[in-house]
């Protein structure tokens, strides 16, 4: 399994599996798996589900294609996947590269972060145009952002904590504050161990 998320409405869990390309889900009350979305509903072989979000509202979840590039939508009654945002759509910039993982904007409504190897991208669901967060490109940003995989927010510090997936072994705080938007500190890291 390389993600997983949790449907409450349907009380189940839907699974990530890189091996087969594929959703499963999982009972809650039962634990009963089933293939919930194979790969012959993507129509390609690279679409290895990767960051899942459930949208329970619009009874649809998200999905990264690690590899291609896509951020799929799921229908979460038949597991069909479309392209939902491709680095060839027309607001399609700044291009991702591997996305690995998506969370809920903590402050913009209909937006999406999407994680990638080096950069933090804005998704706006509406009119799935992108805007940079913060990333590698600009070194202005403060210190280096190398794999993130996914965050959590901190409100007491309106910052996203990322942990850094690298060699680096550290937890970067991006900033969401408005004056200082996308920049990024180092939260926690081998010299704050105890």
């Amino acid at each position: 399994p390389r993600s997983i998320a949790v449907d409450y409405e349907r009380n189940r869990m839907i699974i990530g599996d890189a091996d087969r390309l594929q959703l499963v889900t999982v009972d809650l009350a039962t634990g009963v798996r089933g293939t919930f979305s194979d790969n012959s509903a993507v129509r390609r072989d690279e679409g290895i589900p990767e960051g899942l979000l459930i949208d329970e509202d619009n009874d649809r979840m998200f999905m990264t294609g690690l590899v291609d590039d896509l951020i799929y939508e799921v229908d979460l009654e038949t597991g069909v996947r479309t392209d939902f945002s491709t680095n060839t759509d027309p607001a399609g910039e700044p291009l991702w590269n591997d996305p690995v993982e998506l969370i809920a904007h903590p402050v913009k409504a209909d937006t999406l972060l999407v994680f990638d190897d080096f950069n933090i991208i804005e998704l706006n669901l509406l009119d799935r145009t992108r805007r940079l967060l913060t990333g590698q490109v600009d070194p202005d940003q403060g210190v280096l952002l190398r794999e993130g995989r996914g965050g959590v927010y901190l409100e007491a510090e309106n910052s996203i904590l990322v942990p850094d997936d690298s060699s680096l072994r550290q937890i970067l705080a991006v900033s969401l504050d408005e004056n200082n938007e996308g920049f990024r500190t180092i939260f926690s890291n081998e010299t704050t161990y105890i």
